[in-house]
């Protein structure tokens, strides 16, 4: 049992009782049974509702200014900031490695499980 304030006044047995026969004598405030309680479902979820898609946690360095440019926007500007790399993804499609995979067609999805061997630089076989 957790600690109570000092100067609480702790219910006697009697007193309990009188207070449970008050409730239970009010139709407007009769106390669940625990079959009723067993029934009770929540109407509301708590927390944030789960993502389809799901980001990735990484540690990244980043120029001061482009920062503080960024959080200058105000609340949200990590996802501002998601939004501007991912535009850059999309207009600057990334050659893969001629002899490791010739598949040309990246989507956003798969620039998430580009291996570290894929750079710009790299011009692919024709």
């Amino acid at each position: 049992m957790p600690k109570l304030k000092h100067g609480t006044i702790i219910p006697t047995r009697e007193d309990d009782a009188a207070i449970t026969s008050a409730a239970t004598s009010d139709p407007d405030a009769m106390p669940y049974t625990d079959t009723e309680w067993g029934k009770v479902k929540t109407l509301v979820r708590i927390g944030r509702p789960k993502a389809e898609i799901t980001k990735e946690r990484i540690t990244i360095r980043l120029s001061r200014d482009v920062v503080t440019q960024f959080r200058s926007t105000g609340e949200g500007w990590q996802t501002r900031m998601d939004s501007a790399l991912r535009q850059y993804a999309l207009e600057h499609p990334l050659a893969i490695h001629p002899e490791k995979n010739t598949s040309h067609n990246l989507t956003i999805e798969t620039l998430i499980k580009i291996p570290c061997w894929v750079t710009k630089n790299v011009k692919r076989k024709t």
